[in-house]
């Protein structure tokens, strides 16, 4: 069998969500006998001889590329991991045109993923303009040099249109062990901390003032929003639950507890932004088969997420009321709530999971 190689600008130990994406495909590949190599930055080397770690000073350089691959004979398909400020600080990898352009010459066969495509164009900003149209020029270059074209989402697809792509949702990086249904009588809310801002504090403050139940602040909070934090009592109230850093276990454990949990995307007064499928949290409150509250916009494939079936979208995503009603009507209606979770486990089995994933990129990848 040829290798198979991923391209990912991080990977653990380090942290980064499109490292531990790259992991998690890269395990899953091998357990399904497709022989996969992974090519990232790192200046420490991988004691796994199939882990092939760039210097970050050498990304430029084509030779440390090469030394990482087989003879293009030998690979089936390059698959680029594709997010712009993973590669470069500034979001303006130009150099990856330069490396793929060569490995293109020299034989070697070029896919891509992408994560994230480029900063909107609609921000009046000439800066942010600029930044944009060099990030789609690079977009749209490894696109037209890849054999397969894969994307997170449809709204990727849109920014690079005339293009066909197939469409890889994100899963869950956390994995449901405790298959028992949750039966806990009490209505306990989950919600990332580093999502909780000025707004969604005010969304907190209503929750709790009706008595709707606890609430889990999961994760790592934000330091910037640590004086909102403070101004809302958050470090001293009874019912809110500030777990701080945990490791995956301990997230897991955390999720098993939940009953409900809120997905907190903004989006604009265009309608930009929502709940989307590149989201690995989203992915794993449905594979926790949790009712889950959050926002519609542009980047909302409602093919897949539907109102009132596997989700619960919000009406108007500038109201606090708004949200806490949504939370509230979904907690207190039992039958939507038991059809909401039935529902959010199986589209998460079907459609998310790292089996269904792991099947498209085998079947996609098998004989570039």
């Amino acid at each position: 069998m040829k290798s198979t190689y991923l391209v990912t600008p991080n990977f653990p130990p380090d942290i980064c969500g499109i490292g531990d994406y790259s992991n998690f495909l890269y395990q899953n590949l091998e357990n399904n006998n497709f022989d996969t190599h992974v090519i990232t930055f790192s200046d420490n080397i991988n004691p796994n001889d199939k882990i092939h770690c760039i210097k970050t000073t050498d990304k430029r350089s084509i030779g440390a590329w090469l030394r990482c691959l087989k003879s293009p004979k030998e690979v089936n398909t390059i698959i680029i991991q594709y997010e712009p400020y993973s590669f470069s600080k500034i979001g303006i990898p130009l150099y990856l045109i330069y490396i793929f352009s060569i490995l293109k010459i020299k034989g070697y066969k070029i896919s891509i993923m992408f994560h994230e495509v480029a900063t909107r164009l609609y921000i009046a900003n000439l800066k942010k303009i600029i930044i944009s149209l060099l990030q789609l020029s690079v977009a749209y270059f490894l696109t037209a040099i890849s054999s397969v074209r894969t994307t997170s989402t449809s709204f990727n697809a849109k920014q690079l249109r005339p293009f066909k792509f197939t469409l890889l949702p994100i899963p869950s990086n956390f994995s449901k062990k405790n298959l028992q249904a949750n039966v806990n009588d009490k209505i306990v809310i989950g919600c990332f901390a580093n999502r909780v801002d000025s707004f969604f504090a005010k969304v907190i403050d209503q929750i709790l003032e009706r008595n709707m139940g606890i609430v889990y602040l999961i994760g790592k909070q934000n330091k910037a929003n640590d004086e909102v934090w403070s101004n809302h009592h958050f470090y001293n109230n009874e019912k809110l639950f500030l777990t701080g850093t945990l490791s995956s276990a301990e997230i897991e454990n955390v999720f098993d507890e939940l009953t409900i949990f809120i997905h907190m995307e903004k989006i604009d007064v265009a309608g930009r932004g929502g709940a989307s499928l590149k989201n690995g949290t989203l992915a794993a409150a449905l594979n926790w088969g949790l009712p889950v509250i959050t926002s519609k916009g542009d980047m909302t494939d409602e093919n897949f997420l539907q109102h009132q079936q596997n989700i619960f979208f919000v009406k108007d995503s500038f109201s606090v009321n708004d949200w806490t009603d949504a939370i509230q009507y979904v907690s207190e209606k039992d039958d939507l709530k038991n059809q909401m979770k039935q529902n959010a486990a199986e589209f998460y089995q079907n459609n998310l999971s790292w089996a269904t994933i792991t099947k498209k990129y085998v079947s996609l990848f098998a004989d570039v």
